[in-house]
């Protein structure tokens, strides 16, 4: 019961993450389109786009490095935190304190 309730939350996490990259990426898109627009990169001449989107690539592009280095970095805690729940298992229950007599 237990482990299909995980299985929900983790395929809802998923999604989530799914729906998360990919707004942060529209959003460097559109920044990036931004900042070509007003650096002149891209113009509207006679009503047709004009130029090439050097920034909004540059910034497509970060976002994608961005989000592959934020997964790994995501599994790695994960990894160190599982590890540190099994350290704490085994630790002595009571807690090595030192007193000070002034």
């Amino acid at each position: 019961m237990a482990a299909s309730n995980f299985r929900g939350l983790e395929a809802t996490n998923r999604r989530e993450t799914a729906v998360l990259v990919v707004a942060f990426m529209l959003l460097l898109g559109a920044l990036g389109l931004g900042l070509d627009f007003a650096a002149r990169d891209i113009a509207i001449v006679d009503g047709q786009l004009a130029g090439f989107p050097v920034l909004t690539i540059a910034a497509l592009v970060f976002a994608g490095v961005q989000s592959i280095v934020m997964r790994r970095l995501s599994s790695n805690l994960r990894k160190s935190a599982l590890a540190a729940a099994s350290a704490a298992k085994r630790a002595p229950s009571a807690s090595p304190t030192l007193s000070l007599n002034l």
